[in-house]
Formats: structure tokens, C-alpha cells, sequence
């Protein structure tokens, strides 16, 4: 089941992002809110999978033991068609925003629980991407901040939420090293985006994964 939006999904307490909007970091109360849904168009988001299309579409359901796990955790491809110079840099952020949900608790039936206790954990941070790389697909030249972690929900569903940030001019940013796959959880995404001054999301996409045991 797929949804083009979901308004309760509100990682922060967050206010205003549209597609192409401008956070506002220069004002005295930063209220930003990540919609996990879809930007039209939606950020390009494929797995390459063996069983039925790897392709990230509006909250469809991809299964952990196709791409988290013990599976190996091979990212995506990224794709967004660009009319830009091809100075522009950009950001991708891929997180899941509902971490060790309480009694085991599985999304959306969680409800008000969803969020748990080590939300959000960060599932791929890439930056100094290239217009070239998005339209390939391939990031492997761009700087990993953040190594791929594979969505790997312990117990039910989860939703997962990827964002493609546009990056302040066009010298590469010195991002420092973010450890993964420990050290993901309770990620300060805000902190993050004001840090690097990342103002301007260019579209986002999300699916579900479902917690499977591994393909035999």
C-alpha cells in the first residue's frame, strides 16, 4: 500500500518545507518540518532487486531481507534530473524516523508510540554530489558522511525517508566523518542541516520495510 503523503509522519517540530523551499536558519524560532512523503517529482530511489521492483515509489514496501539484514547492504541508486550549472552540490539524507518502538510495536499501528526511544537513526548521509552523479545514479565519487546501513526494523514495519538537499554555492563542504553502522540513533538531523547550512530540499521520496527473516 502506498500513500503520497503522510501528515502525521512529522520527524520535528518543524514548520514550512515545500519542495524548493528555503529553511528558515536566520530566524529567531528554526521550526522545520520534514514531510516524509513525495516531492513532485519524486527523488529517483532504486534497489536492485531480484524478486520484484527495487523501485522506491511513494511508500511501497520493500523487505528487509532484500535490502537490510544480514543481506548485503548495497545502497540505492539516486537520480534527480537537474537543470542546474554543473557547479551545484548536494546532500542526500536517508533516515528512519521510528526507532525501538515500545512493546515491539510496528508502524503505522504504533501510533503515538511510533516515534521510541532512539529516533531517528541515520541510515546514509552523502554529500558533494554532483549534477553528473544524479543523473547516473551513482554517488561512490561523492563524500560519504554517513556508510549505508541497510533498513533493518527489528519487529514489524517501519517507514524510511530519503532527502536530496541542495548545497550553499559550489566548493565542496568539509563534512566530518559520522560513524555507522553503531553510533546512528538518536541522530540531531536539525543540527545537522543548520551546520552545513543545507537550506534548500530538492525533492525526497520514503518506502516501508517490513521485518523478514533472511531468504533461504
Amino acid at each position: 500500500k502506498s500513500y503520497a503523503m503522510l501528515p502525521l509522519l512529522m520527524l520535528m517540530s518543524f514548520t514550512g518545507i515545500l519542495h524548493g523551499a528555503r529553511l528558515p536558519f536566520n530566524s529567531s524560532e528554526l521550526k522545520l518540518k520534514l514531510p516524509v512523503g513525495c516531492s513532485d517529482p519524486p527523488l529517483g530511489v532504486s534497489y536492485q532487486i531480484k524478486y520484484y521492483s527495487g523501485i522506491v515509489n511513494c511508500g511501497n514496501l520493500l523487505l528487509e531481507s532484500d535490502i537490510g539484514g544480514t543481506h548485503p547492504w548495497i545502497p540505492p541508486a539516486i537520480t534527480f534530473p537537474m537543470d542546474d550549472a554543473p557547479g551545484s552540490l548536494y546532500t542526500l539524507i536517508y533516515f528512519d524516523p521510528y526507532v525501538n518502538v515500545p512493546k515491539n510495536g510496528s508502524w503505522p499501528d504504533c501510533g503515538t508510540e511510533c516515534t521510541g526511544t532512539k529516533a531517528p537513526a541515520r541510515h546514509w548521509v552523502v554529500g558533494n554530489i554532483e549534477v553528473a552523479m544524479l543523473k547516473t545514479g551513482n554517488l561512490s565519487a561523492a563524500t560519504t558522511v554517513s556508510a549505508f546501513k541497510g533498513p533493518s526494523p527489528p519487529f514489524g514495519s517501519h517507514p524510511y525517508a530519503q532527502f536530496l538537499f541542495k548545497q550553499s554555492g559550489t566548493k565542496k563542504i568539509d563534512f566530518t566523518r559520522l560513524p555507522s553502522p553503531t553510533g546512528i540513533y538518536n541522530w540531531d538531523i536539525l543540527g545537522f542541516l543548520s551546520q552545513y547550512r543545507l537550506e534548500d530540499i530538492v525533492a525526497y521520496n520514503w518506502h516501508v520495510t517490513q521485518h523478514t527473516e533472511p531468504r533461504q
